[in-house]
């Protein structure tokens, strides 16, 4: 009998053993996994960057961490304040901007120091290439633009705006580099081939403002600026079915800065110009009907009546004209 007692202690022993070692086990893994839930970490997606001499935009540089964090950027000597980093610090998953002035000197370096509490600090280096020298030159290569049509008929000024980046002018988003330029031309739908000169009187074949912008943001408005002052834009045009532009640009900023290089291709016309405002008006009522008669107005080409209880009210629309009845200018008005 004790010996079957003995032989059934043993079993139950084994029995217990088994499930307290797997028990324990358990336990062991669980709490592994429960340690490397909680283990904070820190990542970056890149440990280098470069910026042009004269930057094309920003660089991003996505963090991956689950605990917060911090910035600190370290110039080399004689190189500092060129750089600008945001967010400078943050919590959990986020993304550095990185955004680089115009360099006109030598190549200069900088380092990001990604840090937080129990990991390892993260480097990122960023270069920016060599400039030309002291005043530098600030030919982009510009591959988009257009031409927007500014004032009064008769008395209108075009807007050239050539531009690279990821620009949106009609969202007002993006960040990119742009070349502006108020030229004036004799033409009333078009820029005149030939070369355009600086003056600061309106006249043909003149610009009255210009200016250059690095790695302009439209949304902040905010990036390097420079006022142009000084030189020479010649526009020549060929092509049937589009019109393709040349448009050869030798400048100087108000700094002496040079701004040189040449765009070709397809520029959209925007149209903006107003007509004049409408002057000798009348109106004479004929039974149910009211006859208005005014001057001719230069450039209209359509029109619309609205009627309303007060001069300062809003309107509602009761007639309107094509352009082939603007010869005229007269509207019979049906009152009801």
């Amino acid at each position: 009998m004790q010996v079957i007692a003995f032989k059934n202690m043993k079993r139950h022993f084994f029995r217990f053993l088994v499930v307290t070692v797997v028990a324990v086990s358990a336990a062991v893994v669980t709490s592994c996994g429960d340690d490397e839930k909680s283990a904070p970490k820190l990542t970056v997606s890149s440990t280098s960057e470069e910026f042009e001499a004269i930057p094309n935009g920003t660089k991003s540089v996505a963090v991956t961490s689950n605990i917060a964090w911090s910035v600190a950027v370290q110039y080399q000597e004689g190189a500092s304040g060129w750089l600008t980093v945001s967010p400078m610090n943050g919590n959990g998953d986020g993304e550095l901007e990185l955004t680089a002035q115009v360099n006109s000197g030598a190549e200069r370096e900088a380092t990001i120091t990604v840090s937080g509490e129990g990991v390892e600090a993260k480097i990122v280096t960023v270069a920016q290439k060599a400039g030309s020298g002291s005043a530098g030159s600030l030919a982009t290569g510009y591959d988009k633009g257009f031409i927007q049509i500014w004032g009064v008929r008769g008395q209108h000024f075009f807007y050239l705006n050539l531009y690279s980046g990821d620009l949106d002018f009609e969202n007002g988003t993006g960040t990119g580099n742009m070349l502006s330029l108020e030229l004036w031309s004799s033409a009333d739908n078009d820029l005149e081939s030939g070369a355009y000169t600086y003056s600061s009187s309106p006249q043909p074949f003149r610009y009255t403002y210009a200016g250059v912008a690095i790695n302009y943001n439209l949304s902040t408005e905010s990036g390097t600026a420079y006022e142009i002052t000084d030189g020479s834009v010649t526009i020549s045009k060929s092509g049937n079915i589009y019109t393709v532009y040349t448009v050869t640009y030798n400048l100087t900023t108000n700094d002496g800065r040079k701004v040189e290089g040449t765009y070709t291709g397809v520029l959209e016309i925007i149209d903006d110009t107003s007509p004049t405002a409408v002057t000798g008006l009348t109106a004479v009522q004929s039974g149910s009907t009211v006859i208005l008669s005014w001057n001719t107005v230069i450039g209209a080409s359509w029109w619309r009546f609205y009627r309303s209880d007060s001069p300062n009210g809003s309107g509602s629309l009761i007639a309107w004209t094509e352009s082939d009845e603007c010869i005229s200018c007269t509207c019979h008005c049906l009152i009801s």
